[in-house]
């Protein structure tokens, strides 16, 4: 007869009856398709990260362009606006607003030009840095 999981042998039970949970068999080492199954699953974590991100700059650049046109604009309205009370014609109103609304525009196009340029410019400094062989 055995007692609580304990095996009897002939010369009593051969231990004190304490029993133990046998933890390495908990941790099983993960096997190829585990590895790889977590692999594709980290994959697709990085991927799903860098399409929030370049969606996140994306956004960004489209909100900065909208506040920028948006702020041509309220200046438009206010010289309108102070116009009107001085009493100018509408004719004349009307010339000397769109006349502001496109120097604001090329100012805002010329500062993008500008921005894209020092882009480009810190694009060809990199290519110094890359090797091309002499004799090919």
């Amino acid at each position: 007869m055995s007692s609580g999981g304990v095996p009897n042998t002939g010369r009593g039970s051969g231990s004190s009856g304490y029993v133990q949970k046998n933890i390495s068999a908990e941790s099983k080492p993960k096997g190829r398709y585990e590895s790889r199954e977590l692999n594709t699953r980290k994959d697709k974590w990085r991927e799903d990260q860098e399409t929030q991100d370049r969606l996140r700059r994306e956004t960004d650049e489209v909100l900065a362009t909208h506040n920028k046109l948006r702020g041509i604009e309220v200046s438009c309205a206010e010289l309108e606006d102070e116009l009107e009370r001085r009493g100018f014609s509408e004719q004349e109103i009307d010339d000397k607003v769109n006349k502001l609304r496109t120097r604001l525009k090329r100012q805002m196009s010329e500062q993008e030009n500008k921005a894209n340029a020092d882009v480009d410019d810190a694009d060809s400094k990199s290519d110094v840095y890359s090797y091309t062989p002499r004799f090919s």
